[in-house]
């Protein structure tokens, strides 16, 4: 008998060590998780603008750089093509105009605050030629034909700039891998578009930008949620079900407390008939603190109180 009672010990006490061990290396793995864990960023995207994109939506561009949603980068093809448009009274015309100022801003503080988010071209922001930003497009369709007729020179001169721009904003991610940044052309011009597709550069109208920049908005809105609720609630050791029940019993649980709990009936065995109502001096099977049948037939008497001894109320003695 004594051994038998020591060897019950000894396996609680394997068993207890068993679970803290558990406990412990489930705390262990969401440390790891919660070091591994990095603050979402928002994303600028980085905006590729020809003369029909800014001449067209100026206005709302420069929103968007204020606002540090975009980053405008200005292709010299652009700067030339806003020169020949800016003399002139229609919109396109002066909105050449706003362009130029606003980049002239972009580049001199002139005694105000100089404006960021705006980038012109550099000199040596370009492949050297256009052989070279051909092998840059590795895998378009442009680069698979061979046959491909090459665009005219003013396409040319945009599509450049893009392509180093795609190529050149290539990021190295949290883990280790390469995520490449949204790059995109903006322009109106359908021509251009369809010679952008060909060379694998994304594009988007001047008035889809409103959308983009919104869908980014809301992805990092999405992340940052995610990350405070990583960083603020911890995941716990999952405890084990069952046990229990409290007042009103649980699903699941092996034993009901007030009122009953899991998931039998106590008073499966009235199915098959209608239910009587209960007398205000009887002592039902409903209501009581989790109580079931021990037979599954009807009982043949009804009662008409509680037994004598129950301190609860007085009523007469049964009658078969």
């Amino acid at each position: 008998m004594q051994s038998n009672t020591s060897s019950n010990t000894t396996f609680l006490e394997r068993l207890a060590v068993a679970r803290l061990q558990h406990t412990v290396n489930e705390l262990q793995t969401q440390v790891d998780q919660d070091r591994t864990l990095v603050a979402p960023t928002r994303k600028a995207l980085y905006c590729v603008c020809d003369d029909t994109a800014l001449t067209a939506n100026i206005p709302e561009l420069k929103r968007f750089v204020a606002d540090k949603s975009i980053t405008m980068i200005v292709p010299f093809a652009t700067l030339d093509s806003l020169d020949r448009l800016k003399k002139g009274t229609e919109n396109a015309n002066i909105h050449a105009r706003e362009s130029i100022r606003f980049f002239d801003r972009a580049q001199t503080a002139a005694g105000r605050k100089q404006i960021t988010g705006v980038r012109i071209q550099g000199p040596t922001e370009k492949f050297s030629s256009w052989e070279e930003c051909l092998a840059a497009c590795a895998g378009s369709a442009a680069a698979t034909d061979p046959e491909l007729q090459q665009p005219p020179n003013h396409i040319k001169e945009l599509l450049n700039s893009a392509v180093y721009h795609v190529n050149r904003f290539v990021v190295k991610g949290a883990a280790g891998d390469q995520q490449q940044q949204k790059v995109l052309l903006v322009t109106n011009d359908e021509i251009l578009r369809d010679w952008a597709e060909l060379y694998g550069v994304p594009t988007a109208r001047s008035g889809e930008i409103a959308g983009l920049v919104k869908r980014e908005e809301m992805e990092y809105m999405e992340k940052r949620r995610h990350y405070d609720f990583a960083m603020n609630n911890p995941r716990s050791p999952a405890s084990p079900g069952g046990g229990r029940g409290g007042r009103g019993g649980g699903m699941g649980s092996s034993r009901g407390g007030r009122g009953g709990g899991g998931f039998a009936r106590r008073d499966s065995w009235k199915d098959e008939e209608p239910r009587s109502p209960i007398s205000p001096n009887g002592f039902g099977g409903g209501g009581g603190r989790g109580r079931s049948p021990r037979d599954s037939n009807p009982p043949d008497f009804v009662l008409r109180g509680p037994p004598r001894g129950v301190a609860r109320g007085r009523g007469k003695l049964w009658e078969p």
